[in-house]
């Protein structure tokens, strides 16, 4: 849930982020791990990231944490990964160098000793209202302070720095450093192995049972645990192996180099492990409940944007089904979007819309012909059959889903286009028939498609011209007040992405 509070929102001024770093130089910051965690819309970050692009060091791994969509969009738009909504709920993975952090005022006390408590071992700087350190008369700031004392907390008081900044206050500010040693090696643990029966699939069915997707997803979760925790038994094996190899080989050869390893410390090897293992994990729920099947090549490339920015948020059972119900929410937008795809692909061929030197007259520019002719679609092969042409391997698979998902059908089970031009002999160049095309592959490579259905080219030419407002406004409402009464007749929400 967003709790934007505009009235808490304050961007750090450049001139204090410069105060906040200046302990580091960019040297050490090019290789640390940095967190910004309510980050905004990422001052902190954007400052670490023109000093590493000014001095031309390496690019460190940044996060961010906000709750606000509008900042989150901004911070993945600059392609931050976002890997939670709350700062004071996360419970996350990764193991930071350095968190930096201006946090709402109000609940300043909190957020620092949340910091603590998620910093394994590193550096933390933060910025506070100076009343939660000089009027400590809540148990949260006494605990503070005593973490601050303990822990030989540099504080320096800056007095109302935000006066003059975009949002301005004239609250008194105090900048705390302090450093946190590791109370315990985060990357000791103890588990079971894996059994075979713990295995789980998550498809079609489990996830129309509201229990059995809480059952793979749980069981998911457990197993990306004991998967993280192998891979820590792989870094302390690596450190045994560094060990026992000192004095075995010459002064220039290392255990590393003889094993390909890279040379990131642990902590970096680590928070890398955890992205690329999320994102192969979203990505296979993604492609376990369907939704990929009825995707476009277009779509799929915003989405892969998508599913890249996501992969770093935590694997949990909330956010594995808040992605579910996104999807569920704009299907209608991505599948609709497809129809329009595959519109422009039978159509970019016309004289007054072309990729092509010379158009095609039986392409309309307005609605698509019943027939159509799709110049080098077709090529050779080795055993004297036709084959796809392999530039337009996508948009074959295109043009059959958009038809699936109008008449329902399931993508995996029809006569697909590419399955028709392979059973074809090459010179043959009489009717073939697909699901939902009759067909004619020619020796020059072009590929003509007639509609089989008449009522399914109707409805792809109303649904594709409606989604560009190009029908007339007599034609539109006929065709909505039929598409209105046949809706309430027949539902079926589930083949959307579950086929039937």
């Amino acid at each position: 849930m967003n709790t934007f509070n505009i009235n808490t929102f304050f961007p750090t001024p450049r001139n204090v982020i410069r105060k906040m770093l200046s302990k580091f130089n960019t040297t050490d910051l090019s290789s640390m791990t940095i967190l910004e965690p309510s980050a905004g819309k990422g001052d902190i970050l954007d400052y670490i990231k023109e000093l590493y692009e000014y001095n031309r060091h390496d690019k460190p791994d940044m996060y961010a944490i906000e709750q606000d969509a509008n900042l989150k969009f901004i911070l993945s738009g600059k392609n931050y990964k976002v890997i939670a909504d709350d700062f004071l709920s996360y419970s996350g993975d990764y193991l930071f160098d350095l968190i930096v952090m201006n946090p709402p005022f109000n609940t300043g006390a909190k957020h620092l000793l949340k910091a603590w408590d998620a910093m394994n071992e590193g550096h933390i700087v933060c910025l506070l209202n100076a009343e939660t350190i000089n009027n400590p008369y809540t148990e949260e700031r006494k605990l503070l302070k005593t973490i601050l004392d303990d822990n030989k907390a540099e504080l320096e008081f800056l007095g109302n720095y935000f006066s003059a900044s975009e949002r301005s206050t004239e609250t008194e500010v105090v900048m705390i450093t302090v450093h946190k040693k590791a109370e315990r090696k985060r990357l000791d643990f103890t588990f079971n192995a894996v059994n075979s029966e713990d295995k789980f699939h998550i498809n079609e069915s489990t996830l129309k049972s509201q229990i059995a997707t809480n059952d793979v997803i749980g069981n998911m979760i457990i197993q990306y645990g004991n998967l993280k925790e192998y891979f820590v038994k792989h870094l302390e094996a690596e450190e045994g192996l560094n060990f026992f190899s000192s004095g075995l080989f010459d002064q220039y050869t290392k255990i590393n180099d003889l094993m390909k390893s890279d040379e990131k410390a642990k902590k970096q090897r680590f928070n890398s492990f955890c992205d690329n293992t999320k994102l192969a994990i979203w990505q296979h729920v993604i492609d376990q409940i369907g939704m990929s099947r009825y995707m476009t090549h277009q779509v799929r490339e915003n989405f892969a944007l998508f599913i890249k920015q996501q992969g770093a948020m935590d694997f949990t059972k909330e956010n594995v089904f808040s992605m579910i119900r996104t999807l569920i929410v704009n299907k209608d937008t991505i599948l609709e979007n497809a129809i329009s795809d595959v519109f422009d692909i039978f159509t970019k061929y016309h004289k007054e819309n072309r990729c092509h030197v010379e158009g095609w007259k039986t392409n309309d520019a307005w609605k698509v012909n019943r027939r159509i002719i799709l110049p080098w679609y077709v090529d050779k092969s080795w055993d004297r059959n036709y084959r796809e042409n392999y530039h337009r391997d996508s948009e074959y698979s295109d043009i059959d889903r958009v038809m699936c998902y109008i008449t329902g059908k399931n993508f995996e089970r029809i006569s697909s286009i590419k399955d028709e031009i392979r059973r074809t002999r090459i010179g043959d160049s009489s009717l073939h028939y697909s699901e939902f095309f009759s067909m004619r592959c020619y020796k020059k490579g072009t590929l003509h498609l007639e509609f089989r259905d008449e009522g399914l080219w109707h409805e792809f030419n109303m649904r594709a011209c409606a989604n560009k407002k190009w029908l007339p406004e007599a034609e539109e409402k006929e065709w909505k007040t039929k598409k209105e009464t046949t809706s309430q007749k027949e539902s079926r929400p589930e083949t959307l992405f579950f086929g039937t």
